[in-house]
Order: structure tokens, then sequence, then C-alpha cells
């Protein structure tokens, strides 16, 4: 298999593995979970250049938040990701990991298609509502950092 073929064939599974657990993270039954999986699958973009991934911007944001809000972000950030996975397009991969153990940090992994992409989601209403929980609750300003992929596996 060239190497084309493997960065297309996982990032097909991928995208099936994620919208299978996030449904079942969102109560979906188990016929509810392969269709979110299916629809991931043909729904995703193949046809950009995967070699080196030339036009995407890859991005994570880490914070700590108030334990106290621990609840109110969880709630804010299930609501924000279903919004980004189902309105944004240019969002080739969206994903909020919480620290095992310390559950209050956290941080979120995102590749956008390209700059517009990118500007889209920053600009859009549901990013100033998830803001404007979030930032409140916050230990300190939310850290975003750019990245540029050197090697994978």
């Amino acid at each position: 298999m060239t190497d084309q073929a493997e960065r297309i064939r996982r990032a097909v599974i991928d995208a099936g593995l994620s919208a299978y657990e996030d449904a079942g993270v969102r109560g979906l039954c188990e016929e509810g979970r392969w269709e979110a999986a299916v629809d991931a699958m043909r729904s995703l973009d193949l046809s950009a250049d995967r070699e080196g991934d030339r036009g995407e911007i890859h991005e994570l944001a880490r914070y700590e938040i108030r334990p106290e809000a621990l609840e109110q972000c969880l709630a804010a950030i299930h609501e924000f990701v279903a919004y980004v996975r189902a309105s944004e397009p240019g969002a080739l991969r969206y994903e909020v990991w919480q620290e095992a153990e310390r559950p209050t940090r956290f941080v979120h992994i995102f590749v956008w298609r390209d700059e517009e992409a990118n500007r889209i989601h920053g600009e859009s209403a549901a990013v100033k509502k998830f803001a404007g929980i979030l930032y409140p609750n916050c230990l300190a300003p939310v850290e975003f950092r750019v990245y540029r992929q050197i090697d994978a596996a």
C-alpha cells in the first residue's frame, strides 16, 4: 500500500471511530452509533492533497478550570463540539481531551482545512458563546499553539 493510500485509510478509520465513540457519549444506541460512523466516513473530504497536508492548520489549546465549574464547562464543551461537527466542514478534526489525574485540565486538538476554515470558526457565534462560559471559569488564559507535523506512524 502506498503512503498516500495508507494515510487515506487511516483518515477514514479515524473519522469512523471518532464518530462512533462520540455518538456513544451522546447516548445513541448501537445502530445510531454505526450510522454516525458511516456518515462520518462518507462525508470525509478525501480530495485534498493529504501528502504533507500543505494547507492545513494544526492547533492545540490548553487550559485549566475551577473545580466548581467542571460540570458547566463539560456541558459547554459537548454542546460546542456538536456544533463544530455539524456546522463546520472546514474542521477536519476537533477533539477535546480531559487530563485523567487532574480532570479540570483540558486540551483541544484541532485541524483546520485552511486559513479560511480557521477564520470562519473564530468568528462564529458558537465560539463567542463557548468562550463566554469557559473563559470566566479558567484559572489562567487559554494557551493556543499552532503546530507543524513532522512525522507520524
